[in-house]
């Protein structure tokens, strides 16, 4: 799940899901993508990313355009 604030973290978007699906035995790489998260002006943009599934989730990297 991501969500994100325009004003410093005061305020915050609706909950963007995106679903890591189901993987088989020792898949260790699942790659989650969100597009199309319009536009900020003013302060810089915050992200939140969170996962509610009972696994290890770790955030390697991001790619902001």
């Amino acid at each position: 799940m991501l969500k994100y604030s325009d004003d410093g973290g005061h305020t915050w978007s609706t909950d963007v899901w995106r679903s890591m699906g189901i993987g088989s035995i020792g898949e260790y790489v699942k790659r989650v993508i969100w597009n199309r998260l319009g536009l900020t002006k003013g302060q810089p943009r915050i992200y939140e990313a969170s996962c509610t599934a009972e696994v290890k989730t770790t955030l390697i990297g991001a790619y902001l355009k």
